[in-house]
């Protein structure tokens, strides 16, 4: 009687020495486990709250490209053979692309500033050019009618990118803000919104169908006002034209900022 009450007592102990290495793995893997479990949703709050991605502006990657219009179009590919001569305006002893230039210039050197990288480019661009944004920089000019100036503005007629009009209405807004210039809005003309950079579907050297664009005439070189203005100030419209591809860039929550 006294062996049989002595097994079930060896026989109990075993039961519970048993149930409590089970209960201690069980207990080490839920341990091991809730590091990975408490990172994941850290992440996801950290995530959750830290609002829209905005283009890192630390980031040198982040670029832009300025085209300066009429600039190096002595030689271009054969699909855009129709370059060669088209000089643009011209006023106050400048050609159209030194005032474009000039202009370019002011505006690179204050979103450079911001961290932001400047491709300067020529009249022929590179095939499929990518950028967060891309500007064509142009200057007016009137045989007819020496009175006319102000600036005007336009991005593609067809915009793939879905983003033009929005980067086309902060360059106006500060442009406007910054130059004091009138608007020529009522002549936008159809070699603005069917600029053979915007277009990917016809050249082959056109910017990338995913690269929001515009094109600024910056003003009228034929303009006494507007000539002062843009030749011995460029730079006031290159602050407008960088203060609005700022303005641009802030409100593009899912901008690539290295591209």
């Amino acid at each position: 009687m006294l062996s049989r009450y002595y097994k079930l007592i060896i026989t109990f102990s075993f039961c519970l020495f048993v149930s409590s290495l089970v209960l201690i793995r069980v207990g080490s893997d839920q341990a091991l486990s809730v590091p990975k479990l408490t990172a994941f949703a850290f992440n996801e709050l950290t995530r959750r709250n830290s609002g829209p991605d905005v283009a890192d502006y630390t980031c040198h990657h982040l670029k832009v490209g300025l085209q300066v219009g009429h600039w190096n179009n002595q030689h271009p590919p054969a699909e855009l053979s129709w370059l060669v001569g088209n000089t643009g305006a011209y006023g106050g002893g400048l050609m159209e692309w030194e005032s474009n230039h000039r202009i370019a210039v002011a505006a690179k050197q204050i979103l450079e500033k911001h961290g932001i990288q400047v491709d300067l480019l020529e009249a022929v661009v590179p095939i499929r050019y990518q950028a967060a944004a891309f500007v064509s920089i142009h200057a007016d000019g009137s045989d007819t009618n020496p009175s006319a100036n102000g600036f005007k503005i336009a991005g593609p007629e067809r915009d793939w990118s879905g983003r033009s009009k929005q980067l086309t209405e902060s360059i106006r807004q500060k442009y406007a803000q910054v130059t004091k210039m009138p608007e020529d809005a009522h002549n936008i003309t159809q070699n603005m919104t069917h600029y053979y950079s915007f277009s990917p579907d016809r050249f082959q050297h056109a910017i990338d169908s995913k690269t929001p664009a515009t094109l600024l005439e910056t003003g009228f070189l034929s303009n006494s006002g507007d000539q002062h203005f843009l030749i011995h100030h460029p730079e006031i419209p290159g602050e407008g034209l960088a203060q609005g591809l700022i303005l641009f860039l802030d409100s593009q929550p899912g901008i690539d900022p290295c591209l």
